[in-house]
């Protein structure tokens, strides 16, 4: 791939994260103009107009990266994307036949590199990449924010830590004042407006693993909250405000969210820098090392 066309396709990334997809089909034409044969940029070109609602589009890019040949991880993705398209253009029949597709490669994926797993041998093609249907806001509700974070019981503790100790999460969960079904809108985040993003980034960084498990064990976890997610990871070590017991936690949702359904599948449609940024920027205690690193490995590092 030419340096020119490398440039547009991390040109159009950057855009896709911020959300700019309109921008970031931009880059992506460009570069496939430069170089018609690398399947990752039809890859993405199709999530972005996925993103924007143009499921044919979206579904002949699919079609022309798998044309490509692609290695069997950018296929197995490429599979998926196309799945999602047929799913929001209700050819569910042709949708399923994609998923069962895709799910084979990962199976072939898991015998070859069982320690890079990243889908469940539990997932079935129906539970694939089903568009979930998202209420967009103008606002973060009222309810979630302030969330109310108990205080560790460390002396030491800031306005900004959660608690230390995991055996006593489900007692400091079960005193929050606000009722938890007003607290989990967690799927409207990724699509609040700029200046609101910050503060609920915050907050959500501050929600132990009980809380998520209340609301995800028994419903697939998107691809947006995956995101937003890491992006609230991401800002918070770019502030620079290091506190180990909130990297613990972090630490600890990360593991939670990999039990829930659907997880390996929207972790494909998850840019792997996101990943690894976040990976390589936590600070966990020595005895935590090894819990990090098996966590990493199942985040697909």
């Amino acid at each position: 791939m030419s340096q020119q066309a490398l440039k547009l396709k991390d040109l159009g990334n950057a855009e896709f994260k911020k959300g700019q997809f309109k921008e970031a089909l931009r880059f992506y034409k460009d570069s496939i103009s430069i170089n018609a044969h690398d399947p990752v940029v039809y890859s993405n070109s199709a999530a972005a107009h996925w993103k924007l609602g143009h499921y044919e589009e979206s579904l002949a890019d699919c079609d022309r990266g798998l044309e490509l040949s692609p290695e069997l991880k950018i296929k197995a993705k490429l599979l998926l994307r196309k799945g999602t398209a047929l799913r929001s253009l209700r050819r569910k029949a042709e949708a399923d036949e994609c998923f069962s597709q895709g799910e084979l490669i990962q199976k072939e994926l898991e015998t070859h590199q069982s320690h890079n797993t990243i889908i469940s041998s539990s997932i079935t093609p129906k539970e694939g990449l089903v568009p979930i249907p998202i209420e967009k806001v103008d606002a973060l509700p009222a309810d979630f924010l302030p969330l109310p974070v108990p205080k560790a019981n460390s002396p030491t503790s800031h306005n900004n830590s959660v608690p230390s100790s995991r055996a006593n999460d489900k007692d400091v969960t079960s005193n929050l004042t606000i009722p938890r079904e007003k607290l989990l809108r967690f799927s409207t985040l990724a699509h609040l407006p700029v200046e609101l993003r910050q503060s609920a980034m915050k907050e959500i960084l501050k929600v132990v693993p009980e809380v998520f498990h209340d609301y995800y064990a028994s419903r697939a976890i998107e691809e947006e909250f995956l995101t937003f997610y890491l992006q609230s990871v991401i800002f918070y070590l770019n502030e620079g405000a290091k506190n180990v017991d909130l990297d613990a936690n972090i630490l600890a949702n990360l593991k939670e969210f990999s039990k829930y359904p659907r997880f390996g599948i929207s972790l494909l449609m998850i840019d792997e820098s996101l990943v690894r940024h976040v990976f390589e920027g936590l600070s966990v205690s020595t005895q935590s090392r090894t819990e990090l690193s098996t966590t990493a490995k199942v985040w697909g590092l």
